[in-house]
Parts: structure tokens; sequence; C-alpha cells
């Protein structure tokens, strides 16, 4: 079991969605939590929100995508127990539309951040023998997103390096834990817009219900978390013959999910600010 309470936990992504939720979330079990955001104004206004709350936070604008920034950032923070890698961004175009700037700031944040946050954090846990790491992917890192290809071709990247650093841990170090979550659309924003033909089937995820879940899973130390829970069949997609799958997209709805898709995304050409 691992225990939020007990814990200090660091955050990405913290200042606004299902990290802020769980930073929250963490902070009100009285767990010590350390937030990284890019965004400074988020990070205040995360501040004033755990205002009152049992736990102890600090935070630090990081952008998780420079390693180098996260081995400074690191470095400042000390061992911690649990590492939620939430940080995710996205595009909105079909691939010969997308600004190369986008496809690779989405790559950085949502895959390769992944790298150097848990090799920043992993070996203390490995010398305290004990852990968890906590990846949130997304339900696209199991089946493709149309105009969504950099955010699917990163989210199948982080549930591969996921599962195969659990597959390390599992033989090497079986005290550190590891959570997989992979939600459907949260209604967070960030999907804004996008949507599928039976919405009473594949209903997007409410973040307090997310967080909820997520806080639950880790808590109890499950190894996957899918959301909502018919979206587990999203695992018999490379089963199934091109045609079927093709076809069971088609009428779901999920082919054309992101064609109203007017949520935030990476703005071409931006350079984002970085430091610890």
């Amino acid at each position: 079991m691992t225990d939020w309470g007990s814990s200090t936990s660091l955050i990405t992504g913290a200042g606004q969605g299902m990290g802020k939720g769980l930073t929250l979330a963490a902070l009100a079990a009285g767990g010590d939590v350390v937030g990284w955001d890019l965004d400074q104004t988020a990070l205040t206004d995360l501040i004033a929100a755990a205002d009152g709350l049992p736990g102890s936070l600090r935070v630090a604008a990081v952008d998780v995508s420079d390693r180098q920034a996260v081995v400074a950032a690191a470095a400042h923070t000390g061992p911690i127990d649990i590492l939620v890698n939430n940080a995710g961004v996205t595009g909105r175009n079909l691939l010969i539309d997308e600004d190369p700037t986008v496809i690779e700031r989405v790559m950085g944040v949502n895959a390769m951040a992944l790298f150097w946050t848990t090799q920043a954090f992993l070996p203390g846990m490995l010398a305290r023998n004990r852990g968890h790491l906590v990846t949130l992917a997304s339900a696209a890192g199991l089946v493709p997103l149309a105009r969504g290809v950099a955010y699917t071709a990163s989210k199948h990247a982080a549930v591969g390096f996921h599962e195969a650093l659990r597959q390390e841990l599992r033989q090497s170090s079986p005290a550190v834990q590891s959570t997989l979550v992979t939600p459907f659309f949260v209604n967070t924003g960030m999907f804004a817009g996008a949507s599928t033909r039976f919405p009473w089937l594949l209903p997007t995820v409410e973040p307090d219900a997310a967080v909820a879940a997520i806080i639950l899973a880790v808590e109890r130390d499950r190894r996957r978390l899918i959301m909502p829970s018919i979206a587990a069949a999203a695992y018999l997609y490379q089963l199934m013959p091109t045609t079927i799958s093709d076809f069971l997209l088609d009428q779901l709805g999920i082919s054309a999910a992101m064609t109203g898709f007017h949520g935030r995304s990476v703005e071409p050409g931006a350079t984002p600010a970085r430091g610890a």
C-alpha cells in the first residue's frame, strides 16, 4: 500500500487540470507535495488553493522537457516517494499542417520528460527500496487519434516507457511500485470540443472522478487504471484485423473525435521559459 499522507510526492503539470487536483488531494491527505509546472501564474493560483490544507507544498517552475532543467530542479528537491508524471500538451492539426515546433514540444513534454524525471528520482527510490512511479498516459496510447498524430505517438511512447520500466523494476526492485493511467478524454478543457458518437458509452471523464480514482489506484498499488472502464476494450485494438478495428473506430466516432476540437494546445513557435 502507498500512503499519500506519509509520503513526499512530486507532481508535474501541477498548476492545472488533473495535476492540480492530484496536488490538492495529496495535500488534503496530509502529504508533502512538490508541484512542478511551467506556468508561474498557475503555480501562484495553486498555492492559494492549497491554503489551509494539512500537507506542505513546494512549487517550482520547471520545463520538464529540458533535461538539464529537470536535473537542476531535482537537486533542489531532494528525495521523493511518489513521482507523478502528469504534464501533457497536444497539437490540433493534421500532421501535414502541424508546425514542427509543436510536434517537438508534444514529444518533449509527453514522452522525453518521462525519461528525465525518472532518471532524476528513481535512483533515490532504489537506494531506499521504496517508491511509486505514476505515468499519466492516455487511451490514445492504446488506439490512434486522428488529428492527434503527435499526441498519439507521444502517449504510445508513454505506455511503452512505463510498461518496459515496470518489467525492469519487477526483476530488479519489486519494492518500487508503478501505476499506469490511461484515461479517455478528461473534462479539464485540454480536449474541449472533442467528442464521440455515443457519449453514454464513452463518456468524458470528470476531473474530480479521475483524481479520486488515481489517488485510490496508487494507494492500492494498482498496476493499471483505465477510465472509463469500458475503454479497457482499447487493449483489444491491436488484436483485431484492421478492417474490423477501423470499422469500430468509425462507428464509435473515435475516428472523428477531434473534428470539433478547440481545447488547449501548443502555440506554434512558442519558446517556453526554462529553469527550476
